[in-house]
């Protein structure tokens, strides 16, 4: 069973296991998953723009208007 190897490696390899290697792998494990879920999250809900034309009943301008 792999689950089994996968338990003896740690036994037996704790040290390395822990070390900086293995924190680094974990580290990048945890953070794919937590990228792949926001990515996720994010593209189920997104925002529709509508746009309308709206009649002015005058001048629309800014400050400068002489």
């Amino acid at each position: 069973m792999e689950l089994n190897k996968v338990i003896s490696f740690i036994k037996t390899d704790y040290q390395w296991f822990f070390s900086g290697f293995g924190v680094l792998l974990i580290s990048l494990l945890i953070s794919c998953l937590v990228y792949f879920f926001r990515k996720r999250k994010m593209s189920s809900s997104f925002n529709k723009v509508t746009q309308k034309n709206i009649v002015a009943g005058g001048d629309v301008v800014g400050r400068d208007k002489n």
